[in-house]
């Protein structure tokens, strides 16, 4: 499934590439302390983290990502969080 081309700009969030190059714990980049969170919606209901990552790595380092699900049932909500 293709996801509608909406992300126009070529601009890294998180303070660009190569800020907060060092690796932690979890194998992803130390969080820059300029790092936001950014909400995004309409994630296909069939995709799972290590299928978003590919569709925003070409915007700059993610930190953290993951999939919001209900909390009773833990059914895909259709968005997701990316710092």
């Amino acid at each position: 499934m293709d996801l509608p081309s909406i992300i126009t700009t070529t601009d890294s969030f998180a303070g660009g590439a190569g800020a907060g190059s060092e690796a932690s714990d979890s194998g992803r980049p130390e969080k820059d302390p300029d790092a936001v969170k950014l909400f995004v919606g309409q994630v296909p209901k069939t995709f799972e983290e290590k299928d978003l990552q590919p569709y925003l790595d070409p915007f700059g380092e993610i930190h953290e990502l993951s999939i919001l699900r209900d909390k009773l049932n833990l059914s895909h909500k259709g968005r997701c969080e990316v710092v």
